[in-house]
């Protein structure tokens, strides 16, 4: 077998697809007096699991250990049995290298995560046995996935090998959008622009073709606080207490744009000089304004698709081709405003250095020690979350959400003030899932598919999406949900307007990290939100939207020419993304950044660099199924 390589921005891009899911019903039976059937195991690389103070294994998540101690499948033989797992989990921040060097030593698993994407096509992977065909299994054993998968024909659910349509992996699905789509965003610290901020001169915005105006509160404080109990009653607490809601922040900020959310690089340019007041004067010695990913972009096309065009790598853009950014102008002046911001020191000053992170983990450590004016970062850091009574700079910290920026400051017309439209969103119902390999080839995977799809039945989705109910609770007795109060279940029911809608406990609802350990949210499924009442606060609701304002609709991870490549092409594909990426791209860039580079004098060059690794020809190729689809 030959080796393959999985490069980290290349497999974002293309793979990043963070949606967990759910769908209808082969409901399972239920435990009866007598146990029937043998266990069935099988050997799970996990990408992500909890944290690690709930749980070191998956299987000892509470959703995971009820349907494997409570559940029976039906067998290949008929017979009614039980299903259990062998889970692996690599390192944080290293998962892209431990699936490579798992599949580079064929020692895979039985079954593959495919968060972190596959690399290679998965026709290609077919064609040289390392994945197994599911589509009898899907067509003859899983009525709920394809249920889903009817329902939405939209959807590519399939690969083409050699003109046959083939179910080669298994997609965690979601029944809508809405605010909980989105799992990360750029994250700021709102709490020190109330403190150390002050009123702009001016407000002027400059889409509204009205001329800047002053402001009559110019100089003037902002003020904030937390307005309401975790009772619902109305408090005035400026920094977070004991029977505070860590989502009730208010504030009076403006933004130079006339916006209470910034809005425009301008925004954010004076909060950046906010920022750097309040890490001066705090004497933050390790503290920095802006967290950038280690290449100094993020392929998907997060701010990048700020100065008008797409991310780094293939994007669609808006005139129905595939393109390559990194060769393009906007691509350039994106890098002259990451130049210009490093230049005047908002930009950590080690990034390039932090190659082990996640781009929505980028120097977790600082960020969580409120060191960090700006970053991209996951949900769960929104509002009062990353609070620590034994991290200082935390005391008082509230965290919002932004949108992607709309640059009015660099470059020419064609790079400025246009809306963004390439970076990480989820615009498909369907992401990552998993797939499963030839050493699985001589179990029972009649079992193992027959669970798969309890997970996208109504019940198997309730699970996944909201954990045990009370009932369940009963039965299943476990130690974490004694452990954290949740001996009635993860959830309750409300009826509105002849409509049950599910809420969860206040425990959960207060500890989005509790959240997820109480739930199967890392499970393969189907997610079940469209009735979900997540019941966010005011702030927390806007910063979720924030990272909604503007559908991704350039970004390659959904766009399926990729997926419609022969295998040879394909082959080249992942050769030239990583000659592209991390051989050239991952080192250049950052220099342009840091001022190692010309722009006059090197751009061209840089561009030239480029097309020598050849991206015309996948971009050809993709452009071609374009063409003819």
């Amino acid at each position: 077998m030959r080796k393959r390589s999985f490069t980290k921005s290349v497999s974002f891009v293309l793979a990043l697809v963070l949606a967990a899911g759910l769908t209808l019903a082969l409901a399972g039976c239920d435990k009866g007096e007598e146990e029937t059937g043998d266990v069935n195991e099988f050997s799970y690389w996990m990408a992500v699991s909890e944290s690690s103070e709930y749980y070191l294994d998956y299987n000892e998540n509470p959703v995971m250990k009820y349907i494997t101690q409570n559940k029976t499948f039906k067998d290949q033989e008929g017979n009614d049995a039980k299903v259990s797992f062998a889970i692996q989990h690599p390192p944080v921040g290293k998962e892209v290298d431990n699936l490579n060097t798992l599949i580079s030593t064929g020692s895979y698993t039985d079954i593959v995560d495919t968060t972190y994407g596959t690399g290679d096509d998965l026709a290609d992977m077919y064609k040289e046995g390392l994945v197994l065909d599911l589509t009898e299994y899907v067509e003859n054993n899983m009525p709920n996935y394809k249920a889903f998968v009817d329902a939405h024909p939209e959807i590519d659910f399939t690969k083409n090998v050699d003109g046959e349509e083939k179910y080669l992996d298994i997609r965690s699905v979601n029944d809508i959008f809405d605010a909980n789509s989105l799992f990360a965003g750029f994250s700021y610290r709102r709490d020190w622009i109330v403190k150390y901020g002050v009123n702009p001169e001016k407000l002027y915005d400059p889409m509204s073709g009205e001329p800047a105006k002053d402001n009559p509160n110019a100089g003037k404080p902002f003020s904030g606080y937390f307005s309401l109990d975790k009772d619902g009653n109305e408090v005035k607490h400026e920094t977070l207490q004991e029977n505070t809601d860590g989502e009730s922040w208010v504030d009076d900020v403006v933004f130079p744009s006339g916006n209470y959310h910034p809005i425009y690089i301008s925004d954010w340019e004076w909060m950046f000089e906010i920022f750097q007041k309040a890490i001066n004067e705090q004497a933050i010695e390790d503290g920095y304004v802006l967290s950038l990913y280690y290449p100094g972009y993020i392929a998907n096309g997060d701010l990048i698709t700020s100065f008008g065009g797409g991310g780094s790598h293939f994007y669609l853009h808006e005139d129905g081709t595939m393109h390559f950014g990194a060769a393009e102008e906007h691509f350039k002046v994106y890098m002259q405003a990451m130049n210009s911001w490093w230049n005047n020191g908002w930009i950590d000053q080690r990034f390039s250095e932090r190659s082990n992170d996640v781009f929505y983990r980028i120097d977790e450590t600082s960020f969580r020690s409120g060191k960090v004016g700006l970053w991209v970062g996951a949900s769960n850091n929104l509002d009062a979350r990353l609070y620590n009574p034994e991290a200082p700079l935390t005391e008082g910290i509230v965290v919002f959400g932004a949108a992607q920026p709309i640059n009015d400051i660099y470059g020419s017309a064609e790079q400025q003030l246009k809306i963004p439209y390439t970076m990480y969103s989820p615009i498909s119902l369907a992401g990552g899932g998993l797939m499963i390999t030839d050493k699985a080839k001589d179990k029972d995977l009649t079992l193992l598919t027959s669970f798969i799809d309890y997970m996208y039945s109504d019940e198997g989705a309730m699970l996944k999406t909201v954990g045990l109910n009370a009932e369940q609770a009963e039965v299943a007795q476990d130690p974490f949900y004694e452990k954290y109060g949740l001996n009635d279940g993860a959830y309750t029911t409300e009826e509105r307007d002849g409509q049950t809608y599910y809420k969860f406990v206040p425990e959960l609802m207060q500890d989005v990290g509790l959240q997820g350990a109480a739930t199967g949210n890392r499970m393969v499924g189907r997610k079940a939100n469209e009735f979900l009442d997540l019941q966010f606060g005011i702030a927390h609701k806007e910063s979720r939207e924030n990272w909604l304002k503007y559908p991704g609709t350039g970004f390659a991870g959904y766009v399926n020419t990729r997926d419609k490549l022969d295998p040879e092409a394909a082959q080249d594909f992942n050769k030239i993304g990583t000659r592209l990426d991390a051989e050239y791209m991952a080192i250049a860039v950052p220099q342009f950044i840091k001022g190692e580079k010309n722009f006059a004098e090197d751009w061209e060059t840089f561009k030239a660099d480029l097309a020598k690794r050849n991206y015309q020809k996948p971009l050809d190729q993709m452009n071609a199924i374009l063409a003819a689809e």
